[in-house]
């Protein structure tokens, strides 16, 4: 009596309901969970993973820094956007220049160009 009203089984149910009740699942719902393993990691193996680029290395808020930079805003100012010091912008520049080897804001803006960062948002 391993079963209540409902039809599912109890916690207490024999062993002999339980491996009936597996027994009585449709085919398809094992077959549905194979396709779904074969598809999962199809996409998420490591071999079919996107190549990681340099900005994948950077921290949100170095990539922020970047393109502030990028956009012609000083120290000062994205510091005062950002409400952070401007010693905080010299050290996320620091971060992202070492990381990106880029040296000079010629060097970010064309970076930020190659990325497609420079497009105006409005």
């Amino acid at each position: 009596m391993g079963a209540g009203a409902s039809g599912f089984l109890l916690k207490r149910a024999a062993i002999d309901e339980l491996i009936q009740a597996i027994r009585s699942l449709p085919r398809a719902l094992f077959t549905s969970i194979q396709l779904w393993r074969e598809r999962y990691w199809k996409f998420h193996s490591p071999t079919r993973r996107r190549e990681r680029t340099p900005t994948d290395e950077l921290s949100d808020r170095e990539a922020e820094v970047l393109r502030l930079i990028a956009w012609g805003y000083s120290n000062k100012e994205i510091a005062n956007d950002l409400a952070i010091s401007v010693k905080t912008v010299e050290t996320y520049k620091a971060r992202f220049a070492e990381k990106l080897d880029l040296h000079s804001r010629t060097a970010i803006v064309r970076y930020a160009v190659r990325q497609g960062w420079m497009q105006d948002s409005n």
